[in-house]
């Protein structure tokens, strides 16, 4: 066994309860205790093990809140994946983007894509969303979801916490979260930065971009 001594630790609380399970003598309980156990070494195995921590639903958001809240990083930088008028529009998702707010205020750089799909590209209300990220100091680029080649691989909803972790945000077409997987491995972190700066040549330019906030979409080329 690991000398470390947390290793140990869940060690001693965990195996007499796990090989109580055992002496349970009943066939159902086994079918039912064997689908737990599976599902627990699945989430070891492929999760855990390689840095992975995941959440279902809404309950990313206090995880990631603690990890921004953190004093080593710098930067932030964040994809969001825009599918519908619903994304940052319930009271969990106005309340990050507020958090967004607090962060700049204490210093932090926040860097965000919008990646826009066709349904929301003319939304009024995106738009001012967008650009009152953007008076708060948020660094905002914006990419129109189908100009950018499917081959690339660069749709996604992430968030890089400086050098730290990285996480991706799984929604459905309504923006709705189905779960968000946290990375702490350094491949994945590097992986995620190189997503967001292959995104950047995807994006308007800097004109195009108020032109899109002030009047709607620039002028197609």
């Amino acid at each position: 066994m690991s000398d470390n001594p947390e290793v140990k630790d869940f060690y001693d609380k965990t195996i007499d309860a796990f090989c109580k399970t055992f002496e349970i003598k009943d066939s159902v309980f086994h079918e039912l205790a064997s689908l737990e156990l599976d599902e627990f070494r699945l989430h070891m195995v492929s999760g855990l093990s390689l840095g992975v921590v995941s959440f279902r639903a809404e309950s990313w958001r206090l995880p990631y809140q603690k990890i921004l809240s953190q004093k080593d990083f710098e930067l932030y930088r964040s994809i969001a994946w825009v599918k519908s008028d619903d994304y940052w529009a319930d009271e969990a998702g106005k309340l990050s983007v507020e958090f967004n707010y607090d962060l700049i205020a204490k210093g932090k750089r926040i860097e965000r894509i919008f990646i826009l799909r066709e349904n929301v590209w003319a939304s009024v209300g995106l738009k001012e969303s967008i650009r009152e990220q953007k008076s708060k100091g948020i660094n905002v680029k914006i990419a129109r979801e189908s100009s950018i080649p499917p081959e690339e691989d660069l749709l996604h909803d992430l968030g890089i916490y400086g050098d730290r972790a990285v996480g991706y945000q799984h929604t459905d077409d309504r923006c709705r979260t189905i779960r968000f997987d946290l990375h702490f491995d350094k491949t994945q972190i590097e992986k995620a930065k190189g997503i967001f700066e292959r995104l950047k040549m995807h994006t308007l330019k800097p004109s195009e971009v108020e032109a899109y906030l002030d009047s709607g979409a620039p002028k197609t080329k």
